[in-house]
């Protein structure tokens, strides 16, 4: 009998925790074994995972399984839909069976390599993108409404808060104690310098883990992420969808001002005072120079005949400029003019990001490769191990004994390295999109983030583009501006003289790929 091996996948947790699609599916695949007369070997079963995802857990055990009894075996899968959710993807999965001597059949569909079965097989999987796109979409759009009502609407919250449904709103955030009191004490002591850095507060809240029985494990990365959530104020922010920082409906237990002193004091950097007589209406107070004198220009709202005008003027009585005032529509709209221009165009962005998603992607395949190394490694240890073992326990010689017995401790000590190897930070793809989104969005559209009403973003735009102040003369306006260098560097790329790859579809990559790693690595 032919040997098969059954693959089956959910894209959700609740259709793993309520017992629907993965038994249907493998019941499927069984019942079509049996009328082929295959023998079914091995199962493989993806919970909880997206098709859009190619590097699976359990693809990646199949594969390792065909490596080593691929020679002939059958890979049934329920439908096109359960492979890959991706027409790239699904063609290198498949590509990645047959050059393992193993073949694809499902009861669902007839794989062909002929031409008509190629363009059959390049639809269905076309079309299984597509719907999964226009489904991510639809959720996109449903939790963007829900950001903006003030609602924080992410799967995974934060840890010392859990989502309950509470009537009227729904799901809503809401303390989850006692880790919501630890938080909050460790929180505003580092706030107070009663402990100065994230390894302090690390231990600290251990501490408190230990008085209240909690068992969980805290790393430095975690412990970083409770000092720097801003949900733990009651406000909530999303910028790669341009959701503006805003009160949530939950309730927070820091204040915002405790939040940003954390962040000031966690980045290193020591959070600008904002004078006592800052106004909000003039976010350029303080940032822009007299070209003239070179002191710093006020602003403030001047009465007129019969109402209040804002304007910006130089305060220097001596300066030649002092009595000269500039209306703020006309500085700040010469700013965003100023701005504008800086602003990275699509072209470079798309350019950009396409080599960082190349790197990005390296990297991630490197993590793969070293985890399937490892486990190779571990795997080629334990038979030997094993032999070693049966050896010695038919060796009566004293001397072949001490021998076996001292290659036995070293293959046991490697395999000890192997099963504890440097611990690799991994990001899914959720991940790092939202933060190149996030960077890119900066990035294309500093006006947008500009006008955010948030004074932070404000003065981050100014510092982030503009190293030194800025130097501004009555009626001429902003004179010669010094750009930061790294953004001064992305905007003299000229993307006419870079030869790129384009972008890939079913077919395989250009021969001009290795120019983006140069690129990369330059």
């Amino acid at each position: 009998m032919k040997k098969a091996i059954i693959y089956c996948r959910v894209s959700s947790k609740r259709q793993v925790e309520e017992g629907h699609g993965l038994d249907g599916q493998e019941l499927r695949c069984n019942q079509y074994a049996k009328i082929q007369g295959y023998e079914v070997v091995k199962v493989f079963k993806e919970e909880g995972i997206s098709g859009g995802i190619i590097d699976r857990p359990q693809i990646q055990e199949l594969l390792a399984y065909l490596d080593k009894h691929g020679d002939g075996v059958i890979v049934i899968i329920d439908d096109i839909k359960r492979f890959a959710r991706d027409v790239v993807g699904h063609f290198n999965l498949r590509q990645a069976i047959y050059s393992r001597g193993a073949t694809l059949e499902s009861p669902s569909h007839r794989f062909e390599e002929t031409p008509e079965g190629k363009f059959i097989e390049t639809i269905l999987a076309g079309a299984s993108e597509l719907e999964r796109n226009q489904n991510a979409r639809q959720v996109k759009n449903r939790m963007k409404s829900r950001l903006e009502q003030g609602y924080w609407c992410f799967r995974s919250p934060p840890r010392g808060l859990i989502y309950t449904k509470v009537p009227i709103h729904g799901k809503l955030l809401v303390s989850d104690e006692p880790l919501t009191a630890i938080y909050k004490e460790t929180i505003e002591r580092f706030e107070k310098d009663m402990l100065n850095t994230p390894e302090q507060a690390r231990q600290f809240t251990l501490l408190k883990y230990k008085e209240h029985n909690i068992d969980k494990p805290l790393s430095i990365h975690g412990m970083e992420s409770i000092l720097s959530e801003l949900l733990y104020t009651g406000y909530i922010e999303y910028q790669p969808w341009g959701i503006p920082l805003q009160k949530g409906k939950h309730t927070g237990f820091i204040s915002l001002e405790t939040h940003h002193n954390v962040l000031a004091k966690l980045f290193g950097k020591k959070r600008k005072q904002i004078r006592q007589d800052y106004n909000p209406d003039f976010p350029l107070r303080g940032f822009v120079l007299c070209d003239v004198c070179g002191k710093p220009m006020t602003a403030a709202w001047c009465q007129g005949r019969s109402n209040k005008y804002p304007k910006y003027w130089c305060k220097d009585k001596e300066c030649s400029y002092g009595s000269k005032s500039v209306p703020k529509t006309t500085i700040e709209d010469d700013f965003i003019a100023l701005l504008d221009g800086v602003k990275l165009d699509s072209v470079k962005a798309q350019l950009i990001l396409r080599v960082l998603s190349k790197t990005w992607g390296e990297e991630k395949e490197s993590v793969s490769m070293l985890k399937l190394n490892a486990e190779r490694n571990k795997h080629g240890l334990n038979e030997k191990i094993a032999n070693l073992s049966k050896i010695i326990s038919g060796t009566k010689d004293d001397d072949l004994l001490i021998a076996y017995e001292t290659q036995l401790k070293e293959f046991i000590m490697q395999r000890k390295s192997v099963a504890n190897p440097t611990p690799i930070e991994e990001y899914t793809e959720e991940e790092f999109r939202t933060a190149s989104d996030m960077v890119f969005g900066i990035l294309e559209e500093p006006v947008r983030v500009w006008k955010n009403p948030r004074y932070e973003n404000k003065a981050t735009i100014v510092q982030m583009y503009f190293p030194n102040r800025l130097s501004y003369r009555v009626n001429e306006g902003f004179r010669t501006v010094e750009i930061e260098p790294t953004i001064k560097l992305i905007n003299s790329l000229d993307p006419s003289k870079i030869p790129f790859v384009e972008m890939p579809g079913v077919e395989p990559g250009s021969e001009k790929t290795p120019v983006i790693q140069e690129f990369s690595q330059g």
